[in-house]
């Protein structure tokens, strides 16, 4: 849709309202005041939907009313907000039935048309590698915009992408699914499963998500990572990255192993993953003009994001906070940051029905772990432990301030305390920051190690 098209718009839905929902909603009311403005909403319309529905005048449906909302009225378009599934439920219904259908990210795109932008993707590691991008370019001088999945949607950027050197985006799959976009620069960390219940299954998951590859001119994708590897291949520039070997490959940049090392213990991210992450961001910066030597420099004051592999308290135990983990290969990762340490990790959360072998083998080789499991996943995370992992010591905990509890009394002085779920936050917390923050509160005040 052309930013025209949405101005001469009679009437338009919004589907969804949470923060890309709002901002899209804003963005109507600047470019199409005179549009009779709709807000769908699958769940029931809470005190913020309802006050800024008396406050701007428009229409809430929720509910069993979805569905029929936006297949019989005639909407000139429908604006979807990313957690809103193309492939299934009360959308699906709505592109077949010949629903115009767009997002934020594309009105934006089609008003714009940047030239400038980095846009990374992966199913982890993405939120810390656009952070590590968006550092190095402005330590390097460059100016620089940051937003996306990371945290401000792009109709909410206050400049237009032109008076930037560079646009740095994190973009989701959600996003990817139905970007119509051209990208200058694009980034593909790794590919998990992940997300099921959005796109239906693991294909159309990693289909997807590859979407970066046919949108970017210029591709920095991961060549250790053997299905992105193959689909990959084709395209006309791609930039590999690889830390397999004993020289680490990042684009046109060939660093010692040894040097990345240095970087990355000089900095404050932890974990051998960030090796993965760093060389994607090196490989990205270099293609901009930025030097390896001088990137790698620049890693020292690069300032963690929260959530991952946070230190949140320290009372003799190092209380550490992976929220961010909603995958089983999180956890492993996280895990793999304190070898040397014993850890009791606290894992559990929304049921995807994701496979936990690669975690049940973490722990087990790892020598040194305990687990701490919580609903929902924990029963069957606990039940998978116990056969495959005997020698793994297995608590059950009913929820995150018992499993607290229980590890404050069973860790010792010198031990890790992590909290990396392997599982989504939802149903219990609205988020995995709340998620990440309530487990904080909750060391502040544990009891104290003998």
């Amino acid at each position: 849709m052309r930013p025209a098209d949405l101005a001469s718009a009679r009437s338009v839905a919004v589907y969804g309202y949470g923060r890309e929902g709002r901002s899209l909603v804003r963005h109507v009311r600047r470019h199409a005041p005179g549009a009779d403005l709709v807000l769908v909403q699958d769940g029931p319309a809470d005190d913020e939907l309802t006050e800024a529905a008396e406050d701007g005048g428009f229409e809430v449906v929720t509910g069993d009313g979805v569905a029929e909302v936006l297949t019989a009225r005639p909407f000139d378009v429908i604006l979807r907000s990313p957690g809103v599934s193309i492939h299934h439920g009360p959308l699906r219904a709505a592109i077949e039935a010949g629903r115009d259908v767009t997002t934020g990210l594309n009105l934006w795109f089609a008003e714009h048309r940047p030239d400038n932008v980095i846009a990374i993707t992966g199913t982890k590691g993405k939120s810390t590698t656009t952070t590590v991008i968006a550092h190095l370019l402005r330590r390097a001088g460059r100016d620089v915009l940051l937003a996306g999945n990371i945290g401000l949607p792009v109709l909410d950027l206050d400049r237009r992408p032109e008076s930037a050197d560079h646009v740095v985006l994190e973009l989701s799959s959600y996003q990817l699914a139905d970007l119509d976009a051209e990208l200058a620069l694009g980034v593909l960390l790794n590919l998990h499963p992940e997300h099921v219940d959005w796109h239906g299954d693991h294909d159309q998951y990693a289909d997807d998500k590859c979407r970066i590859i046919e949108l970017s001119r210029v591709l920095v994708v991961n060549g250790d990572d053997r299905e992105l590897a193959a689909r990959a291949a084709g395209h006309p520039d791609p930039r590999w990255f690889s830390v397999a070997e004993r020289e680490v490959r990042a684009g046109s940049v060939a660093l010692a192993r040894d040097d990345l090392h240095d970087a990355l213990d000089r900095s404050e991210l932890t974990g051998l993953h960030q090796q993965w992450n760093v060389a994607a961001a090196l490989a990205t910066v270099a293609e901009v003009g930025v030097p390896a030597d001088d990137a790698l420099d620049f890693l020292a004051d690069v300032v963690p994001l929260p959530h991952r592999l946070q230190v949140v308290a320290d009372d003799g135990r190092r209380w550490v906070d992976d929220s961010i983990s909603t995958i089983p290969e999180a956890a492993v990762a996280a895990l793999r940051a304190f070898p040397d340490d014993p850890v009791t990790l606290l894992a559990g959360g929304y049921d995807r029905q994701q496979d936990h072998a690669v975690l049940v083998a973490a722990a087990r080789a790892h020598g040194r772990v305990r687990v701490i499991t919580m609903p929902d996943t924990g029963v069957r995370f606990a039940d998978d432990l116990r056969t495959s992992a005997p020698d793994v010591e297995v608590h059950e905990a009913a929820d995150l301030e018992a499993a607290v509890a229980r590890a404050a009394a069973i860790t010792a002085r010198g031990g890790v305390i992590l909290l990396s779920p392997a599982a989504p936050s939802y149903g219990n917390f609205r988020s995995f920051e709340e998620r990440g923050d309530r487990f904080a509160e909750l060391a502040s005040t544990a009891e104290a190690p003998a």
